[in-house]
């Protein structure tokens, strides 16, 4: 088995980034752990009002997008919370917004409503429901992919029309069916 003698992490995670940190040790005692935000700050300039409220995942994401894909950009990422990230024509870190995230809204609506079933996440192709279930995936895909480009085109009267847009994380794949203006999946940017 090869010898891991190094690893750099990156989490917003607190929990998982102990445990993580633990486990690495555990399998290999004198690997050097560097944690981006603590032991090793991101190359982009961050533009947040307060520096360090910005999780350290949306500064990789930006410094990946700038690297690979060019700037300006826009990154959407689908994961547990959905984030907008905008990257100036420079390469800087401008900022961006926060929503809760498909499965969040998804099991929201079961949980917080008398009657609304549990579903499971997966495609549907009319925006008009015919029942519960494909009411409530349409409402989620389509409503999701409206809202990325409506903000999208937003972004593009601030930023210009040559903006990248990139989508990421666990459901960038499925909103880029629903969105338009998504350009680039890169499910593994961050």
């Amino acid at each position: 088995m090869n010898r891991l003698d190094e690893a750099v992490v990156s989490s917003v995670v607190p929990l998982a980034l102990a445990r993580l940190v633990v486990e690495l040790r555990r399998m290999s005692g004198t690997i050097k752990i560097t944690i981006i935000g603590r032991d090793l700050k991101v190359p982009v300039k961050n533009m947040y009002r307060i520096k360090s409220e910005v999780g350290q995942d949306r500064l990789v994401n930006a410094f990946a997008a700038k690297a690979l894909y060019g700037a300006p950009a826009v990154i959407v990422d689908l994961g547990t919370a959905i984030t907008f990230d905008i990257i100036s024509k420079r390469g800087d870190y401008l900022g961006g917004l926060i929503l809760p995230g498909i499965g969040l809204s998804l099991s929201s609506l079961y949980r917080n409503t008398a009657l609304l079933p549990k579903v499971e996440l997966a495609s549907t192709s009319s925006i008009i429901g015919k029942d519960t279930v494909n009411s409530m995936r349409g409402g989620i895909l389509f409503g999701f992919g409206a809202m990325c480009d409506g903000l999208v085109a937003q972004y593009k009267k601030i930023l210009g029309r040559s903006i990248k847009v990139i989508a990421t994380g666990g459901n960038a794949r499925l909103i880029k069916r629903y969105a338009k203006s998504i350009q680039i999946t890169d499910e593994d940017l961050t």
